[in-house]
């Protein structure tokens, strides 16, 4: 399967990059270019910033993949374009970040623990939810 990782470079997005080629997929990253990836062999490097209204849906367009992990949204209308850039895709996953629940305990939380998020990007992740 073609496979865009919109973001991929850092954190756990080199992970998730990683297995999917171990399966056999058809891997994408896409990024500004600004942070050096440990990917060359077999990967296609796509560059884009999210911050240029237009330019990823044109850059997914034009590039067709089947499924989408999204690392780095964080504003709601970054999602909105991906939904809107009327994709054939059979799959959309949106990375969240526990950050929205604030500090954390001992406990992880699940999906009906209070949000409290303090920062803008916080406030945007909660938005995308």
């Amino acid at each position: 399967m073609k496979i865009a990782i919109l973001g991929g470079t850092r954190f756990i997005g080199p992970c998730i990059v990683r297995r999917l080629v171990q399966e056999g997929h058809e891997v994408q990253i896409y990024h500004r270019g600004k942070t050096t990836s440990r990917f060359t062999d077999g990967l296609q490097h796509i560059k884009m910033d999210r911050d240029i209204p237009g330019q990823t849906a044109t850059v997914l367009k034009e590039n067709k993949p089947e499924a989408i992990i999204d690392m780095i949204g964080f504003r709601a209308e970054q999602i909105e374009e991906v939904i809107n850039a009327d994709l054939n895709l059979k799959h959309y996953v949106f990375c969240g970040s526990t950050s929205v629940y604030g500090q954390i305990g001992e406990s992880t939380p699940d999906e009906f623990a209070p949000l409290k998020p303090s920062s803008p990007y916080e406030l945007g992740k909660v938005a995308c939810e």
